[in-house]
């Protein structure tokens, strides 16, 4: 009796055809889990824009999506806001970009806080040059067609402007670890220039660094010894959850008289420790203007084939009550 070698090879095609289907199966739910965004039902002809971030302040996002969306209302174009799925923490820069290739998105913006990001050239699955561009912070070698940056000079200026009107003369620096490190150390250094610039004496801030694992307990131990020791009368700090900590220890060491909070971003906390005066004020940058500005260049790219490598965004200053 003959061996049915034809039903054999027809059964391991079979199961090589199962296998290929299981693989693409799973590469296809590996990419479709990024989005939870509902599909758009506006004209299919619209161009799509995705924006993603990775870990960053809801708040802030929430308003830099806002500018996005605000002009590609006006541009036949629909907007999507890239979230991680439901039980994720969150979802890498790199992974939103995998997914505007599958999705064969029109153009990715992200905001990044990380100044050692470099973007690498995306190409939708038939080819087409995706456009990205990256506001915040990113390394600037990267493949991005505009990057939206922060004003770090002038961010540092209006902060040491702000200081000399509110009559603060011994500034102290607290530095947590973070992606942002050396943009940080910038701004100090631009900060105590100005400063000695606009004072006529020479400054250089008491500078304290903090491990971010026990930076409360650490804040609790530094500045009460600063205070008195030092006549430290304002910290500067650069993330908002560095200043809310500072302020809630300032109210709870009973210093609200003594001593104030500066810094560069906020939250919805920070917000409230300005509405009591605990925070002078929070210098930073317009989220609703950054993003009009990032789909705007993209438009213009769009149009004329070129952009501006890097266009810087404007500070913002939100002042707290005690003023």
């Amino acid at each position: 009796m003959k061996f049915p070698w034809k039903n054999l090879n027809a059964l391991l095609l079979f199961l090589f055809f199962l296998s290929c289907c299981i693989f693409i199966g799973f590469s296809v739910n590996r990419v479709y889990r990024f989005s939870v965004a509902e599909p758009a039902e506006e004209n299919p002809s619209s161009l799509h824009v995705l924006v993603g971030a990775e870990d960053s302040e809801p708040e802030f996002m929430h308003r830099f999506f806002l500018g996005v969306d605000s002009v590609c209302s006006r541009n036949d174009a629909v907007a999507e806001f890239l979230q991680p799925p439901v039980g994720t923490e969150f979802c890498t820069l790199d992974e939103w970009c995998s997914y505007a290739e599958f999705v064969c998105a029109d153009i990715l913006i992200l905001y990044s806080e990380n100044s050692a990001y470099k973007v690498r050239p995306l190409y939708d699955v038939h080819g087409k040059f995706i456009p990205v561009i990256i506001a915040g912070q990113s390394d600037p070698l990267g493949a991005q067609v505009c990057r939206i940056t922060n004003d770090v000079k002038g961010e540092a200026e209006t902060a040491v402007r702000e200081m000399i009107a509110g009559n603060y003369r011994n500034p102290a620096v607290f530095r947590g670890k973070s992606s942002c490190a050396a943009e940080y150390d910038r701004l100090i250094s631009v900060a105590e220039k100005e400063f000695a610039r606009l004072s006529g004496a020479s400054a250089e801030f008491e500078s304290r660094g903090l491990s971010y694992t026990v930076i409360d307990d650490e804040v609790r131990q530094l500045l009460p010894n600063l205070v008195r020791n030092d006549g430290t009368d304002i910290v500067l700090c650069y993330s908002a959850d560095e200043i809310n900590v500072v302020a809630q220890i300032i109210v709870d060491l009973n210093l609200t008289d003594k001593v104030s909070v500066m810094g560069f971003y906020a939250n919805a906390k920070t917000e409230e420790f300005l509405y009591k005066g605990i925070v002078y004020c929070v210098v930073g940058v317009e989220p609703q203007e950054m993003g009009r500005n990032a789909v705007e260049e993209f438009f213009t790219w769009r149009k004329t084939g070129s952009a501006r490598r890097e266009i810087p965004a404007a500070v913002k200053i939100i002042r707290g009550k005690r003023q």
